[in-house]
């Protein structure tokens, strides 16, 4: 694990070649596993900021990482680290969704939704990842959908687009 850590300082600040950056996880599953962990285990700045925006980067390329929803939850309950949370709820947005710690997550993704001092990128994947939860629970989608909306004043266009998203969703 100390090398993916070492790997992490001295790669990515600086590079732009994302498969220079991505390849060795590519490679060898296990350097996810350490990825994962150093996520979970919050470890110091940047390391739990770069471990988490590798794995998002890995997931865009294909790499499944349905194995660590459970873990990628529980990380959400013990962070406040926002550049974690946008990772975090970004890659569960792309994971089947289950009903591990259901009530929980959906309550954490409301209250992300209603704390201005999250970023809009938080706000946004929030939004998708309820997409999901009203998409199962169809009697959800009035109290989320007023959630969403009171929220949305002054918001990025990003937001907007998630809003139309969430409408177009659930049709």
């Amino acid at each position: 694990m100390q090398e993916v850590r070492e790997f992490l300082l001295e790669n990515f600040r600086w590079a732009m070649d994302r498969e220079k950056l991505l390849g060795p996880f590519k490679k060898d599953v296990k350097k996810i596993d350490h990825l994962v962990q150093i996520t979970a285990n919050l470890e110091e700045y940047p390391l739990k900021e770069y471990a988490s925006y590798a794995l998002t980067h890995l997931q865009k390329q294909g790499v499944d990482l349905t194995k660590y929803r459970k873990v990628f939850i529980d990380t959400l309950f013990v962070t406040e680290n926002q550049t974690v949370l946008r990772n975090l709820t970004y890659m569960l947005h792309h994971i089947e969704h289950t009903d591990y710690r259901e009530s929980e997550l959906l309550d954490l993704l409301i209250s992300f939704l209603n704390n201005a001092k999250n970023k809009v990128a938080l706000h946004v994947y929030s939004i998708y990842l309820l997409i999901q939860f009203v998409q199962q629970y169809p009697e959800l989608k009035d109290e989320v959908r007023e959630v969403i909306l009171y929220n949305s004043k002054g918001k990025t266009p990003a937001y907007r687009i998630a809003i139309r998203n969430f409408e177009q969703a659930l049709k």
